[in-house]
């Protein structure tokens, strides 16, 4: 099969990349273990920088989340309610389909039902090995996961590694009316972690995400936070999967032919679980990189997402060791002091980096102990 790129994966990144390339005039081949629609282990929270992409998502879009509830055990919750969308609620099977029937329309092929085993590099470009047939290419762009066949091929250090569960409440009518268009972020309760509500059009997506070496069967933190929260009632489906936290300097290179996208080059948010905004963001940049040419195409996609995104999930890492670390202090403080928790949800929605917030931060406590040396030195 004569093409210019093979994507392993047809997810959010796969299908981003897919598109660009074909629509750049690339002959682009997608193997994708899954037939479509398929269910998607996710919570479906889509921040408003995905639609910052130039996307177009709303055919797929079930709830507009416009209230953010926070909580911790044993603290009073904050409300915060704004004017303008703080989230879009999907359900990843519809999401997903929509983007690869895109790619498709550019020109893409995309073959369902094909689970990558192994990829290798060859002299002059790639080799893939499907349970279903072997293709090669000048280029592979690795978008099955971070334990997918793409990574495992290539020896890449297994990552440090996040366990998100979540559960699907259907048939409990009162209670999903009760959450439309507002979510809940429950911290503490989970080890490095936190807790979730997430509406959709017909159900409610509730769960839990920790740090794999600080949680201790999953499944019993979310029976919990379903207890608190009274959400036992009705029918629930039961998922689960990985998210890798990005290493300190990202790497989503594998030799001159191998490109890493999404979750399959680390580029998840360490504080927030993230990663649909960075998989289609790195997915774009990926092609980008490629339908430019040239032999330096690897070092310029390498260069590319680390001006998008390294210093953010720095920062994003700093402040979730702090929150994590003592989620009840960080509570308090954000319900403490004005204009913190604005600047905190401008984080959660892209309007402020992650830096940016640390640097108000740093400038909170130093004022609060400089106010509060000044005041010693006024007793005195």
């Amino acid at each position: 099969m004569d093409v210019d790129a093979i994507v392993a994966g047809g997810g959010p990144g796969g299908a981003a990349a897919a598109s660009l390339l074909a629509q750049a005039g690339l002959a682009v081949l997608v193997l994708e273990k899954a037939q479509f629609p398929r269910q998607k282990a996710c919570g479906g929270c889509l921040s408003p920088k995905v639609l910052s992409l130039g996307l177009d998502v709303e055919e797929v879009i079930e709830d507009v989340i416009e209230e953010a509830v926070f909580a911790a055990p044993g603290e009073t919750a904050i409300t915060y309610r704004s004017h303008t969308p703080l989230a879009y609620m999907v359900r990843r099977e519809r999401f997903d389909q929509l983007l690869l029937n895109r790619a498709e329309e550019m020109g893409a092929r995309v073959l369902y039902g094909y689970r990558v085993l192994q990829a290798r590099e060859i002299a002059g470009g790639v080799e893939v090995v499907s349970d279903r047939g072997t293709f090669r290419a000048p280029l592979l762009i690795g978008a099955d996961g971070a334990l997918g066949a793409t990574v495992r091929s290539f020896r890449r250090p297994r990552p440090r590694i996040a366990l998100a569960m979540d559960a699907r409440l259907s048939g409990a009518d009162g209670a999903h009316a009760a959450w439309r268009g507002k979510v809940l972020i429950d911290f503490g309760g989970v080890p490095f972690g936190y807790a979730w509500v997430f509406p959709t059009a017909c159900d409610l997506s509730t769960g839990v995400l920790g740090a794999k070496k600080r949680v201790h069967r999953l499944r019993g933190y979310l029976d919990r936070f379903l207890e608190r929260q009274d959400l036992t009632c009705g029918s629930k489906t039961v998922s689960g999967w990985p998210l890798p936290y990005p290493a300190w300097s990202l790497r989503p290179v594998i030799g001159r032919r191998v490109l890493l996208v999404g979750d399959a080059a680390g580029l998840v948010d360490p504080f927030t679980g993230e990663g649909i905004y960075y998989a289609l963001r790195s997915g774009l940049l990926a092609a980008k990189a490629i339908a430019e040419g040239g032999r330096r195409r690897a070092k310029r996609y390498q260069q590319l997402i680390r001006d998008a995104f390294e210093q953010d999930l720095r920062g994003a890492s700093l402040l979730a060791a702090l929150i994590h670390r003592a989620p009840g202090w960080s509570f308090r403080a954000l319900r403490r002091h004005p204009g913190a928790i604005e600047a905190f949800v401008s984080v959660l929605i892209g309007r402020l980096s992650y830096a940016a917030f640390l640097r108000k931060v740093a400038q909170g406590v130093f004022a609060a102990g400089w106010r509060g040396l000044a005041g010693l030195k006024s007793e005195g």
